[in-house]
């Protein structure tokens, strides 16, 4: 995904990401399913932008309630989030807070 060129309004970037979409996936136009697919991904590198500015234990907060979701797991108790940052904390050799 390229990024916005300064004169980029939101809909022409959006427009130019589901350019980039529809070649990667070999077609000759741009449709409606490449601007859905296009929004994911800027959505997605928001997301990832926003975590990467996060402080450590911030960051190390965010896995236990998606490792949980994506687990099927919620909602989930306070303790059972704890123990997973715990675990979560423990596997990146940083020391919880909760200790």
């Amino acid at each position: 995904m390229s990024s916005a060129q300064p004169t980029d309004s939101p809909a022409c970037f959006l427009f130019r990401v589901g350019g980039e979409v529809a070649k990667k996936r070999g077609d000759d136009g741009v449709d409606d399913s490449h601007i859905i697919e296009a929004q994911d991904l800027v959505q997605r590198g928001r997301l990832r932008n926003w975590i990467r500015e996060q402080t450590e234990h911030a960051q190390l907060l965010i896995e236990p309630p998606a490792y949980l979701e994506e687990r099927g797991a919620t909602p989930a108790r306070s303790k059972t989030i704890k123990t997973r940052y715990e675990r979560v904390a423990d596997s990146h050799a940083v020391n919880p807070l909760t200790r």
